[in-house]
């Protein structure tokens, strides 16, 4: 079979799927940071909030940043990065669909709410692939 090959195929095969699968989702996370503020008189307008209500989008999304990385930290070294890392995707699929549920409802509240839950996940699964890839790229 493939896993006797000397060639290393398959150990070359899980590294691309791991790094795509890292890839995509650090796409998703920064695509949901920045597309808001593309968007922001877009949003102000259908939503009728002032500029000050946009920027609390902001705010409730980027706050959390100044503790929850070290509280990922010292979760991770309990836990495992990557059991944290896939409840950090979980957590933070709700947080899309409440944004994504408020965009279509016009309802403040709901995006309010999953921008906050969004925050409470943006540093941690930017930093928690790192120690899941160095282990199996250090030969290279």
């Amino acid at each position: 079979g493939r896993a006797g090959r000397p060639d290393g195929a398959p150990r070359f095969a899980w590294r691309v799927v791991l790094a795509a699968v890292v890839c995509w989702s650090l796409f998703v996370n920064h695509y949901a940071r920045d597309t808001t503020g593309a968007l922001e008189r877009e949003i102000e307008r259908d939503f009728g909030i002032a500029e000050r209500e946009f920027q609390a989008l902001n705010a409730v999304y980027f706050g959390p940043n100044i503790l929850v990385p070290f509280l990922a930290g010292a979760l991770a070294q309990r836990v495992g990065a990557g059991r944290l890392l896939i409840g950090t995707q979980v957590v933070a699929a709700f947080g899309h669909i409440a944004v994504g549920c408020g965009m279509q409802t016009r309802s403040y509240e709901a995006v309010i709410t999953g921008r906050a839950i969004l925050g409470l996940t943006y540093e941690s699964i930017d930093v928690m692939p790192l120690p899941l890839l160095a282990p199996r790229f250090g030969d290279s």
